[in-house]
């Protein structure tokens, strides 16, 4: 399989301009990262209850604010998950986009488990 075709898997984000202001690693934000996140939405959903549940996090009694912070902390400072969902996004990079997320690797992780945070927050909290 050319792995230029994933691709084609990935949903269109309307919002996420790019133009010639835009630098170069927000642009691979908007054009690699958020369709990647997006495409995998139920999977992150499934895949965070399975380790809320795994970690003793009982999400039903607590406060939007406090699953909101559960959520952060969880996936924030345990450094397997956090290298997990990081996994789970370069596990769909094509090679042009895998060679350039190596140059930028600490910056690019970095925003890559932000958005994975905001958008379970999102649906969760």
């Amino acid at each position: 399989m050319d792995r230029n075709q994933l691709l084609r898997i990935r949903p269109i984000i309307k919002k996420a301009e790019v133009n010639i202001q835009t630098s170069l690693i927000e642009q691979f934000q908007n054009e690699t990262l958020r369709p990647i996140i997006k495409f995998q939405h139920d999977i992150w959903i499934s895949w965070f209850n399975m380790h809320a549940t795994k970690f003793k996090i009982d999400l039903n009694h607590l406060t939007s604010e406090k699953k909101f912070i559960a959520i952060q902390n969880l996936i924030g400072k345990e450094k397997d998950l956090k290298n997990q969902v990081i996994g789970m996004v370069c596990g769909y990079f094509t090679l042009a986009e895998f060679e350039n997320y190596q140059f930028n690797a600490t910056a690019i992780n970095k925003r890559i488990v932000g958005m994975v945070i905001e958008r379970i927050q999102s649906v969760i909290a």
